[in-house]
């Protein structure tokens, strides 16, 4: 994934990696249809510090430098303790904090299990807490559909990209490309042509998303149609 500051992706695994950031009264029917484990399984918010804007926060800043400085980032060693236990203080402190979330995924990954020796929930509740917590972070949205992709459920992934664009900001092409690459990781061509062509239409000068779908044969110019959009739909609802 790519912020508005970066003019190229920093890939891993296939997705390009946000690292800067960005309870509405109602949420759209895809997230409706989400269920999730919730306080009996992932516990309650009660240590959360702060508001809801984890970004240039003094708490934030003793934190990381307690318990989240780059060599926990990094998967290297624990700071105050077992490199699980930090990753798991600084998301217990800030849900949804974007780069301890990527860590805890790749701990997960490196340990070969979803619940990873001393950490302290399974690694989806950090995902069901950053949710409950701030239910409009698009960013945690695309973050939990690259999780679920890797583990095969794309029709969760689906709902939580459909929660990050209608989150995000209408004006901005960075969720529609990253979007792309992610539906290009299910090999969800037709949706990540209509991505990539909507991003490049509002004027997102990187073309990677445009060269891996020319590579794999699924690049057009020719307009892509979303079958789900009232503006493709003669007769739609106003």
């Amino acid at each position: 994934m790519m912020t508005e500051r970066q003019a190229c992706p920093v890939r891993r695994s296939g997705l390009a990696i946000i690292l800067a950031a960005i309870f509405t009264a109602w949420l759209p029917p895809q997230v409706h249809a989400q269920t999730y484990a919730g306080e009996s399984i992932c516990g309650p918010l009660t240590a959360v510090q702060g508001d809801n804007r984890y970004i240039n926060q003094k708490q934030r800043i003793l934190v990381e430098h307690a318990h989240f400085p780059s060599h926990v980032e990094n998967l290297i060693r624990g700071h105050s303790g077992h490199l699980a236990s930090d990753i798991s203080y600084t998301l217990t402190a800030f849900p949804n904090h974007y780069r301890a979330l990527i860590s805890a995924v790749r701990y997960a990954e490196k340990s070969k299990t979803d619940t990873p020796p001393q950490m302290w929930y399974p690694v989806e509740c950090w995902f069901d807490r950053a949710i409950r917590f701030k239910a409009d972070d698009h960013i945690v949205r695309m973050l939990y559909a690259d999780f679920l992709i890797k583990r095969s459920r794309q029709e969760e992934a689906i709902r939580q990209l459909d929660a990050a664009l209608f989150y995000a900001d209408p004006q901005s092409p960075i969720t529609p490309y990253n979007v792309g690459f992610l539906y290009l990781e299910m090999k969800r061509y037709d949706k990540a042509l209509l991505y990539a062509q909507r991003a490049q239409a509002m004027g997102f000068p990187n073309q990677e998303l445009r060269r891996r779908l020319d590579a794999a044969g699924q690049w057009s110019e020719k307009p892509a149609v979303d079958p789900h959009s009232t503006e493709n739909q003669e007769d739609a609802a106003p």
